[in-house]
Order: structure tokens, then C-alpha cells, then sequence
């Protein structure tokens, strides 16, 4: 919330904030102080507080809300796009230690098929170049596909199947913002080159 009226300053204070808040929280619950709660909270001001106070610093303009969207919905876009290559034509494991069910052939499928979305979108919405266009789509697409990657190392490192049960069956709410948490930083940076 610091981030819309204060901007980048905002999005440090916030993430340098919530780190004692945080920290005063466990201190209060004798039974949550473990070397793993206290990692984990400081995980999550730097992983999840960070990179979402990035939609705030897009501009209140029509320009802003698209660049909005395409970090919200690009993501959704590369992972179908992943899931329906790596189904059909899937043979090559990405990363097979991290996560067993992507393949190298989705992931192309992934960025493929943002590519081809984001990429006219951003040209005709946004008035980019189309080299600028192409580049937003395929940093979409590769960020999304690392945000997922990440959290799948640290379920690993963890050794945890779902990091939340929240959201029954989906691994947690984590399991549904994962992409955007990479994203959101990611378009926002790329905005920012003219």
C-alpha cells in the first residue's frame, strides 16, 4: 500500500517495515518460534510484499491498468500455453529435480503462445515498437516460468507438498500468485524502457 503514494520509496519502506512486525508477531507465540517461522516471515516481506507493492507504482492511467493486466494475465496465458504443449508434445524434462511435469517443450509452448497475445496487445494498447512488444511478452512468459520454479524449490528445500491450504487441491494461495510475484517486477522494469 506504501508504494501508491510513495512509490519505489514506498516499496522499500514497506518491505523494511513488515520485517519487525513480523518479527514482533512470532515473539508473541512461544509455540511459532522456530529457525523455520522466522525464515519463512522473512521470506515473505521480500518475496510476496516486495513484488506485489510493484502494481502500485504503475501509473493511474489507461497505460498503467494494461500493463496492469498483462502482469496479472500473462501468466494465466503462459501456463496454458505450457500446459497444453507440455501435454501434446512434451517429452523433455525441464527441470526434473524442481518440478517432474514440466517439459522443455511446454515452456516454448509457454512463451510461444504470450508472445503471440501479449505481444499485439502491448503493440496496438500501448503504442510499443513491435521489438518492444515481442520483448514484454517473452519476459512475461520466462518471469512467470521462474516464479513457478522458485516456489517449487522451495517447497523442495521445505519438503512440502503445498505451502498453504487456503485454497484445497490448488497448494496454497503461494501456488496461485507465484508467477506474479516474478511478473509484476519484471513488466513494470520493462515498462520503464522507452
Amino acid at each position: 500500500l506504501l508504494s501508491i503514494p510513495y512509490r519505489e520509496t514506498g516499496v522499500l519502506a514497506g518491505a523494511v517495515a513488515g520485517l519487525p512486525w513480523a518479527l514482533f508477531w512470532l515473539a508473541g507465540r512461544p509455540e511459532t518460534r522456530t529457525l523455520r517461522a522466522v525464515l519463512a516471515v522473512l521470506l515473505m516481506s521480500l518475496w510476496v510484499g516486495t513484488p506485489l507493492a510493484h502494481l502500485g507504482l504503475f501509473p493511474d492511467t489507461r497505460y498503467g491498468v494494461v500493463l496492469i493486466l498483462i502482469a496479472v494475465v500473462g501468466p494465466w496465458i503462459s501456463d496454458s500455453g505450457a500446459y497444453f504443449a507440455g501435454r501434446f508434445f512434451g517429452r523433455r524434462m525441464l527441470f526434473p529435480s524442481l518440478s517432474p511435469k514440466k517439459t522443455v517443450e511446454g515452456g516454448a509452448g509457454g512463451l510461444l503462445l504470450t508472445v503471440l497475445i501479449v505481444g499485439p496487445i502491448a503493440y496496438l494498447l500501448l503504442d510499443y515498437t513491435p521489438a518492444k512488444a515481442l520483448i514484454i511478452g517473452a519476459v512475461v512468459s520466462v518471469s512467470s516460468q521462474c516464479g513457478d520454479l522458485f516456489e517449487s524449490s522451495l517447497k523442495r528445500i521445505l519438503d512440502v507438498k503445498d505451502l498453504g491450504t487456503f485454497l484445497p487441491g490448488h497448494g496454497g494461495v503461494l501456488d496461485r500468485i507465484d508467477s506474479l510475484l516474478f511478473t509484476a517486477p519484471a513488466v513494470y522494469y520493462i515498462s520503464l524502457l522507452v
